[in-house]
């Protein structure tokens, strides 16, 4: 029998119809978010997952086949949760207002759980080449590069995007293992960091 595919090995076996199994996988993905933020990765297991969500671990091989199908779908709620919020913010006619609103959204995403957050961006850069679901991201630079294309006289503005994407998750990173939780004053750093950035001669401007 042939083995199942890397991309099969990380999608869930089937979706719920149902309520009660739609309660179940929603306890699975809670329980396991709980265990990924933790702070003790060592007991994120698929054991560990079923007993913290109150299911036997015939339940959860029926919806997850892995550990890692039940991380891709965590960072799918997240990236679909964030992916909304930046989508509405880049609706603003300003495009400084834009990227404002979409630094204010992405800081809540980072500081909402922080240890959680970091977990599932950790994981993402993992499995991202195996996971077809993990699409959202690339929307997200998409959202993002058409904000920047508003800016006059900005060069490659899907490079500026990925570097500014990655500006905002290393000062959102940085200040959550470091306990700095304060949103309006993390909002300011990333802010200063992302503009900074922009206003930087060799950006292209």
């Amino acid at each position: 029998m042939a083995a199942a595919s890397p991309a099969r090995r990380l999608a869930a076996r089937k979706r719920p119809t149902q309520a009660r199994s739609g309660a179940m996988v929603e306890a699975i993905l809670q329980a396991a978010a709980e265990l990924l933020d933790s702070g003790q990765p060592e007991r994120y297991t698929t054991n560990e997952i079923a007993a913290r969500a109150g299911a036997s671990i015939g339940s959860l091989y029926q919806y997850f086949p892995s550990k890692d199908a039940i991380t891709v779908a965590l960072i799918g709620q997240a990236s679909a949760r964030l992916l909304a919020e930046l989508e509405q913010a880049s609706s603003l006619d300003d495009w400084r207002a834009a990227l404002g609103a979409m630094v204010r959204s992405a800081v809540r995403h980072q500081l909402e759980r922080p240890a959680l957050a970091r977990q599932l961006d950790a994981n993402q850069s993992r499995l991202a080449a195996l996971a077809t679901q993990l699409q959202d991201q690339q929307r997200m630079q998409q959202v993002l590069a058409a904000v920047l294309q508003r800016i006059p006289a900005l060069a490659d503005a899907e490079t500026v995007g990925a570097d500014l994407m990655a500006i905002t998750r290393a000062v959102c990173d940085t200040a959550g293992q470091h306990g700095d939780i304060d949103a309006v004053v993390l909002e300011r750093r990333v802010e200063r960091a992302v503009f900074g950035y922009l206003e930087w001669p060799g950006s292209g401007r």
